[in-house]
């Protein structure tokens, strides 16, 4: 006599892959987009110093004017806010 065969399931791997998320504006309750925060304020914002490491909304004074930072980056001598927009804006 034969001996009778069953089926083995077999897992099947999952052919799922991750979504990948973006941010997106989201509307209020009332439609309205909420808009972007300013940039952050320091009270009395430090003099622009070669050397020091700012990051993105970080705001200084340089030669009268103020400035927010747009980037991260060590400060070079030759790196003046004035001389590099992509670094800072003028507020």
């Amino acid at each position: 006599m034969g001996r009778k065969g069953t089926a083995t399931p077999s897992e099947t791997p999952s052919t799922s892959s991750p979504t990948p998320s973006t941010a997106t504006p989201t509307a209020s309750a009332t439609g309205r987009v909420t808009p972007t925060p300013p940039p952050r304020r320091r009270p009395g914002a430090a003099a622009w110093t070669p050397g020091v490491y700012y990051r993105p909304g970080d705001a200084v004074t340089h030669r009268g004017a103020d400035y927010v930072c747009r980037q991260s980056h060590t400060a070079q001598a030759d790196w003046q806010p004035q001389d590099t927009p992509t670094l800072w804006r003028a507020t």
